[in-house]
């Protein structure tokens, strides 16, 4: 993993307002990776990032992904509901 170089704090929260209308202070942000995988990690509040969280939807259809930063437990834990709230979709699909 290749931390390259630091981001403008205002430039990530200037985008989080315009692109998703949530606004937040972000506490720091460190760019990873190469130009075509980069990946800009945010430090903001927990409430802040739940907000973000629930409104990353406004980027469906963009090159830009939100994500939790999840233990490998919650990640593990996050796949199972998912996979329980899928066989409850499926179930409800075939009554």
């Amino acid at each position: 993993m290749e931390i390259r170089e630091r981001t403008d704090a205002k430039e990530v929260e200037e985008f989080l307002k315009k692109e998703i209308e949530v606004e937040v202070k972000v506490l720091e942000t460190i760019i990873i990776g190469k130009e075509e995988s980069k990946k800009i990690l945010v430090k903001t509040l927990w409430e802040e990032k739940q907000e973000v969280v629930k409104n990353k939807n406004k980027l469906r259809g963009k090159r830009i992904y939100i994500d939790n930063d999840w233990t490998v437990q919650e990640q593990k834990i996050q796949k199972g509901i998912r996979e329980i709230a899928k066989e409850e979709r499926n179930v409800m699909l075939t009554l």
